[in-house]
């Protein structure tokens, strides 16, 4: 089967970005205005390296909205929605940071108020909710690529932002939606099944082999067929720049 419709325009969109030649001469007079064009490139290298480091990014917001469209499709026992601005607060930041606290994730904390860090306020997007309407379980989800390595200082404020958003879970739930909330949980799915966390913390990671089997629904395979067409297009275009004779 085929992506939908929407899933390509999706991916379509964000490779013809990426790939713009209007874009790419953008950057190059941008870095010879800055004096920062690195000589030790050709041009076609520079842009095949930024190519490489963007479509990373890129790649990771496809996948946000593959899973997304996914488990709307294929749950029907789950309202599902997505959270741009996720306010977090200082209360639920502080507690976060406690994590040799085994009992760190009990308890909640009200939702509502969003702290200050310099001029912004902490917010965080969330890319997947679920709800389960007959066992009132809301759940949070953060997707990632993970198909890298990260230090221990990046996976303890990975640890510390799942924490603090599940500390928040039943209230935003009660006040923002509107439904009752047995029971909360804040994940990470790591699509591409690095192991992010330790041990004690290997509950909040859910690998992309397991989706199914969380999801009790065959979500791996909508994902599968428009990541693979996202890889099948980049890879097509990506030829096209590498033939360029500079």
């Amino acid at each position: 089967m085929s992506p939908t419709e929407s899933i390509k325009k999706l991916c379509d969109t964000s490779l013809e970005k990426l790939f713009s030649d209007k874009k790419w001469e953008k950057i190059k007079e941008k870095k010879l205005r800055k004096g920062t064009t690195d000589p030790l490139f050709s041009e076609r290298d520079g842009r095949m390296a930024f190519i490489i480091h963007s479509v990373t990014i890129r790649s990771g917001i496809i996948l946000e909205n593959l899973y997304l469209e996914a488990v709307k499709s294929t749950c029907t026992n789950l309202d599902v929605w997505s959270e741009k601005k996720f306010k977090i607060s200082g209360h639920a930041m502080n507690q976060a940071q406690d994590q040799d606290n085994e009992e760190v994730m009990d308890g909640d904390l009200p939702y509502g108020q969003a702290v200050k860090i310099g001029n912004k306020k902490k917010t965080r997007q969330i890319d997947l909710f679920t709800y389960d309407r007959v066992n009132k379980i809301l759940n949070s989800y953060e997707i990632k690529r993970a198909g890298g390595h990260h230090d221990s200082e990046k996976k303890e404020k990975i640890i510390e932002n799942l924490i603090a958003v599940q500390l928040l879970l039943k209230s935003y739930g009660e006040k923002e939606k509107k439904i009752e909330v047995k029971r909360r949980n804040s994940f990470i799915i790591a699509h591409m099944n690095e192991d992010l966390f330790p041990s004690e913390y290997s509950s909040l990671q859910i690998s992309g082999k397991d989706v199914d089997n969380h999801f009790n629904a065959a979500v791996s395979k909508k994902i599968n067929e428009g990541y693979g067409y996202f890889v099948k297009e980049f890879r097509r275009r990506f030829a096209i720049i590498k033939s360029i004779s500079i």
